[in-house]
């Protein structure tokens, strides 16, 4: 699915480019032809040729994080395009008056500010891919297999053969109405639970095989209650 999406939008940025490149040139051949033996024009050119090369790049490599699907990286992308896309418009009427540094300047302020949202950005996917999730909302035991079973694709070997006993035991889970006792001991369990999941994303596989076992002895515990 990421290939032919990959492949839908180079299409659709190459066809943008084309299309900037037609209309760019046609008018400069058209209108004033002397702006082609600016160097002024040449380095604006360049400009939105990296703009439109680092919003290829950023959009086939970002990936969406778990957490409402965002994507912070092409979130700093497009206003990059954007502004230096008005930018370079603006530039190439004034070509034949601005010297050389008044775009140099510019592109670099422009390119300066980019760099720093990218690092913002980058550093915010991984708080993000590494901040724990609270047991995904989880406020019925009916949904602690489904959630042990999607944590396993991300787990080791090992760790998921120890996941999947988990979701086993959660499989036939069902809620009942038996009291404060037995909720705080299912809160319990969903603090555990996301615990596991936090341990997995960070790697943690001491405290995974720990929390696995707090899990398992609070499920006994929940069943020793019902039972009563």
């Amino acid at each position: 699915m990421k290939q032919k999406f990959n492949s839908f939008y180079i299409a659709i940025w190459t066809v943008i480019v084309l299309v900037y490149h037609a209309v760019l040139f046609l008018l400069v051949n058209q209108l004033k032809k002397e702006l082609f033996e600016q160097p002024v024009f040449w380095v604006n050119y360049a400009w939105m040729m990296i703009a439109f090369v680092i919003w290829l790049v950023a959009e086939c490599i970002a990936k969406s994080t778990k957490k409402g699907n965002l994507r912070p990286l092409t979130a700093v992308v497009y206003p990059f395009v954007v502004v230096s896309f008005l930018a370079t418009t603006i530039l190439y009427f004034f070509a034949m008056k601005v010297v050389l540094i008044g775009v140099v300047i510019p592109m670099i302020i422009v390119v300066g500010l980019f760099v720093i949202g990218y690092c913002l950005a980058s550093v915010q996917v991984v708080a993000l891919a590494q901040s724990p999730n609270p047991s995904k909302g989880l406020l019925r035991v009916e949904e602690l297999a489904n959630y042990f079973s999607e944590i396993e694709q991300f787990a080791t070997d090992q760790t998921q053969k120890a996941l999947h006993h988990l979701t086993i035991l959660c499989r036939d889970l069902h809620s009942v109405e038996k009291g404060e006792e037995v909720k705080e001991l299912e809160k319990r369990i969903y603090e555990y639970a996301s615990f596991i999941k936090h341990d997995i994303q960070q790697g943690e596989s001491t405290n995974v095989y720990l929390h696995m076992e707090k899990v398992e002895q609070l499920l006994k515990e929940r069943a020793s209650l019902i039972a009563k």
